[in-house]
């Protein structure tokens, strides 16, 4: 169970999961939601997760069994009101926010590539921008209708990244054994 904890206030257990891949409040136009990725695939709950809004179970009908099937990182594009979910076969789920939640058809990347560790939203460049296992960076044009393009493949610069950050002009990437690296949002430099 996770254990929600209001600041100054008391503790609730909340919402049951198994293997958590990451765990992230979101901030819509209509209020906070908990979104919790792990191998049964996403949830997205209300505030203070009294109620599921939302479930994106795990879609990956691949045949490989020494991969662990999961979704991990979640962000908002707050223009089209979508949650953006990673996956490990690398691709990426949007999931519209308004007006009802309802999962997008999943967006897969340009070319094979590993499961995602993150996502991220950059305002500046109105794109999504994912980190994978494997240390890439993947650019993806966003689109209303839900359909997603990865359209740049930054390769890999470091050890595997455990979370990607959008800083205004930087994208802040953070590698497993504690490195930080500042990108240029827009010529990934």
């Amino acid at each position: 169970k996770l254990l929600l904890t209001h600041t100054g206030g008391p503790s609730k257990d909340g919402p049951e999961v198994s293997q958590a891949m990451s765990i992230r409040y979101l901030e819509l136009t209509t209020g906070p939601v908990l979104v919790v990725s792990s191998t049964n695939g996403t949830q997205v709950y209300n505030e203070d997760a009294s109620a599921m809004l939302v479930y994106v179970p795990i879609t990956d009908a691949g045949t490989d069994t020494d991969t662990l099937k999961h979704h991990q990182g979640a962000c908002l594009v707050p223009a089209l009101g979508h949650i953006v979910i990673g996956t490990s076969s690398g691709s990426i789920i949007p999931v519209a926010a308004v007006p009802s939640f309802m999962a997008l058809a999943e967006c897969p990347p340009s070319a094979a590539t590993h499961a995602v560790a993150d996502v991220c939203f950059s305002e500046i460049t109105n794109m999504v921008v994912s980190a994978h296992s494997n240390g890439e960076l993947r650019v993806w044009t966003v689109s209303p209708a839900g359909t997603y393009v990865n359209q740049t493949i930054v390769p890999a610069v470091s050890q595997a990244p455990v979370r990607v950050a959008s800083l205004g002009p930087r994208l802040l990437v953070a590698y497993g054994p504690g490195t930080l690296c500042l990108f240029d949002a827009v010529t990934y430099d």
